[in-house]
């Protein structure tokens, strides 16, 4: 399968997120809401929209104002994954630059009790986990991106070191130092048979292929 770029988020609630999301579904007459798609126990998929209506005034060859309405429509595709007692996981696929409208809305629906933030990650947790995984058989560190690089007696850098091998080994080689950061790590393997993309930074930007999925959510809870 193809990678899809995603973006996490941790949500701590007090409500059944299927019961807080059906009482704000989008409509003619709600310009935001949700859609629920599928619901189970442990796992609701759902969309948000958002209607947006614009006015904007375009000039006439005969000198007059016209003004055009435009409606525009902002669609995210979401899945919230139950991995505790009032803690979920919401995976948002091929985000779009902003989810402020959607974050406001998500509160709005828990009524404000709780917290979202975006998940961040542990590199060097989540390399070990797959490393360590017997079901792969060739695992290939393409690239890495680290800051606090030392170079110097007081000068650091941020580096990116490219590999066809294992780049976070070649990094740890040069630069054997408890200071450096790990920014962003780009990974394949083959697992059962498939090629399996993970492009991920500590930041939280995600990348990847569905069976890399377990080991990022193995390194948040």
């Amino acid at each position: 399968m193809k990678p899809i770029k995603q973006l996490w988020l941790i949500l701590t609630h007090g409500k059944r997120v299927a019961d807080a999301l059906q009482k704000h579904t989008f409509s003619v007459d709600n310009p935001s809401g949700f859609e629920l798609i599928e619901v189970s126990p442990d796992k609701v998929h759902a969309k948000f929209f958002e209607r947006l209506e614009i006015f904007e005034e375009v000039d006439t060859p005969f000198g007059d104002v016209q003004k055009i309405h435009i409606v525009r429509y902002v669609v995210i595709e979401f899945t919230v994954i139950k991995v505790g007692e009032g803690l979920s996981l919401i995976k948002i696929l091929r985000p779009p630059a902003s989810i402020k409208s959607f974050s406001k809305k998500l509160m709005e629906a828990f009524e404000y009790e709780g917290a979202l933030k975006k998940a961040s990650f542990n590199l060097a947790e989540v390399y070990s986990l797959i490393q360590g995984e017997p079901a792969i058989d060739r695992l290939v560190v393409t690239k890495v991106t680290a800051s606090q690089v030392p170079v110097g007696d007081r000068a650091t850098a941020r580096i990116e070191v490219a590999s066809i091998t294992n780049a976070l080994l070649e990094l740890q080689k040069e630069y054997d130092s408890p200071s450096v950061k790990l920014e962003k790590i780009m990974i394949s393997a083959r697992m059962n048979f498939e090629l399996e993309i993970l492009e991920v930074s500590a930041a939280g930007s995600i990348y990847c292929t569905p069976g890399m999925e377990f080991y990022l959510e193995r390194t948040l809870f």
